[in-house]
């Protein structure tokens, strides 16, 4: 007589296993999707004009079995974060390159999450970034908007979480914490009425 096994519970959601990056343009993109059937876990990558040091990456991830679980790439400025762990929780490791973020920043323990994103345009681009790390700790180039950073310096004074950043170009951002969302996206009408919800 032979045992039947019995799939183990899914607990995520399906939407918590998709994450998209988009790069400066439409061009660029990069979809990591997490699949789970109960018995098994794998995760699919794909992507089009994304910096080639970032598909580089992505590529070793897969040969080494790692998920990659943290991404973010700014191709205006050159900027890119990428961060692999095996499914089992082990071999976690970063890489990064084209930022002005310092090594001991970005190597700091408790790093979890790296967003990018630009001031300017074309040649007079510079670089802004939020490094997240453990519950609300975090640190930002000096070019970050104010009130993005007088967001998160509230979040860290009364000890409640910063759940996601996201940087886009001119001085735009999303961030989901305790207290709910916040943006600026300036002339995308469609993006505001989405995140009004």
């Amino acid at each position: 007589m032979s045992s039947i096994t019995v799939p183990r519970p899914i607990t995520e959601s399906i939407g918590s296993r998709i994450r998209v990056v988009f790069g400066s343009s439409g061009d660029e993109w990069l979809l990591l999707l997490d699949h789970d059937d109960g018995d098994a876990k794998w995760q699919v990558k794909d992507w089009k004009g994304i910096p080639s040091a970032v598909g580089k990456q992505l590529n070793n991830c897969t040969a080494k079995g790692r998920d990659c679980k943290r991404v973010d790439f700014d191709s205006s400025t050159g900027a890119w974060y990428v961060n692999g762990v095996k499914p089992d929780g082990t071999g976690g490791h970063s890489w990064w390159g084209g930022t002005e973020a310092s090594r001991e920043r970005l190597s700091a323990f408790g790093v979890r999450d790296v967003a990018f994103g630009c001031t300017g345009g074309g040649s007079y681009s510079s670089e802004q970034y939020v490094i997240l790390q453990g519950k609300n700790g975090y640190c930002c180039s000096g070019l970050v908007p104010d009130d993005l950073t007088k967001r998160l310096e509230g979040i860290y004074n009364r000890g409640q979480s910063i759940e996601f950043v996201r940087l886009f170009g001119n001085n735009q951002y999303y961030v989901q914490d305790d207290e709910g969302a916040m943006w600026n996206v300036q002339n995308n009408v469609h993006l505001g009425k989405e995140l009004k919800g």
